[in-house]
């Protein structure tokens, strides 16, 4: 195919997608604004309302934008998981901008020669930020757990402990154990992705 070729076939929506307005993309934020401007705020650990706001902002004006342009499309697929991927990749990109700021604009003397560490675009406090809101999740899928589960995974990740082992000390068969096991941690897993 040549370049000529190339440039007069048609760039329209995929089949079965339908090109969105700005309409559509407004009614997706009212849908979808409580949700994530939690995202947002987990996010910066509800320290940071301003910067979450602008998170969710951001996302919403740049798909406002690529609806206005033709190239947003649609398939009938719910928006909630694009959303709050782009949302928490937007709160990256705040962090990130932040940081490079601080760097090119130091407090004091703007004019100051400074040595840029070796982290120029805030990766390891993004990272950081991640991490944090991880760990919370995680804490918080623990707690739904009883007594018995915890204790389960407490052997199993923190001890090392065999199903063998385990079901041994509970009065159970190591097979009951393992199939337990799994059970807990398809509830931990559910437990921690269920914002996603």
């Amino acid at each position: 195919m040549t370049d000529a070729q190339a440039e007069e076939e048609p760039r329209g929506p995929a089949a079965g997608a339908r090109i969105c307005t700005p309409t559509d993309v407004a009614a997706q934020y009212r849908r979808h604004h409580e949700s994530l401007a939690k995202v947002a705020a987990r996010f910066f650990e509800g320290k940071r309302p301003d910067a979450a706001e602008n998170a969710v902002m951001d996302v919403m004006l740049r798909l406002t934008e690529s609806a206005k342009a033709g190239e947003l499309t649609d398939k009938g697929e719910d928006w909630g998981p694009y959303l709050r991927r782009a949302v928490r990749n937007s709160c990256v990109d705040i962090v990130r901008r932040e940081k490079r700021e601080r760097e090119h604009f130091p407090q004091g003397d703007p004019e100051l020669e400074r040595i840029v560490d070796l982290d120029p675009l805030g990766d390891a406090i993004a990272q950081q930020h991640s991490t944090r809101w991880q760990v919370a999740r995680l804490k918080s899928a623990l707690a739904t757990l009883d007594e018995s589960e915890l204790l389960i995974i407490w052997l199993t990740f923190w001890k090392g402990a065999t199903d063998k082992q385990i079901g041994d000390r509970i009065g159970t068969s190591g097979q009951a154990v393992g199939q337990r096991k799994k059970t807990i941690l398809r509830k931990l897993l559910k437990e921690v992705t269920k914002d996603e």
